[in-house]
């Protein structure tokens, strides 16, 4: 059981071939012993191969359902000391669909905002990558910038900068670093 300074919870993270993973958390409800939670699972959208050159210029890029939601670069300088090869998957949540019901909950701490008050998150969309070097272990940082372009989603302008976020296992919530630009 997790205790963040404003609730009880329980995190559940579910993965399973061929989906990406999903994470729910069950806050604790004191007296209560039986929880029931559906969890729904999105199709892993795309994938990287070795054949895939993700330092082209316009990167490599990531399609859903045959049709083109964006697209990533990693520079070979920016891959983690004694990687030589980036393999992988890439799933897109589409803000406009029912997509996001797969994602974590959106209650997110913007930064700077204090710790003991979550706000409630409006997503533009989401992608999770899961990367592998070229022994098959997992890649969780990157020694330098990556570029990750994403369809926009409507009431977004050009050349407007949004907040970037990800998902903190641990506390349950979206954690604000970084910004984007559209």
């Amino acid at each position: 059981i997790v205790d963040n300074t404003f609730e009880k919870f329980f995190p559940v993270k579910v993965t399973a071939e061929g989906y990406a993973t999903s994470n729910r958390k069950i806050v604790v409800v004191p007296g209560q012993t039986t929880y029931n939670i559906v969890v729904e699972l999105q199709r892993i959208s795309d994938q990287i191969t070795p054949e895939d050159d993700l330092s082209a210029l316009e990167g490599v890029s990531i399609e859903k359902d045959g049709l083109p939601v964006g697209s990533l670069q990693i520079l070979p300088q920016a891959f983690p000391a004694g990687v030589t090869e980036i393999t992988g998957t890439i799933t897109y949540l589409d803000p406009t669909t029912s997509d996001v019901q797969a994602g974590p909950d959106l209650l997110a701490l913007p930064a700077g905002a204090n710790p003991n008050e979550p706000v409630p998150l409006e997503t533009f969309g989401m992608m999770e990558f899961d990367l592998k070097d070229q022994n098959g272990n997992e890649i969780h940082e990157l020694d330098g910038v990556a570029e990750v372009c994403m369809q926009a989603t409507p009431g977004l302008t050009l050349e407007e900068t949004v907040p970037l976020w990800y998902y903190d296992e641990q506390q349950g919530l979206w954690i604000e670093q970084g910004l984007g630009t559209v």
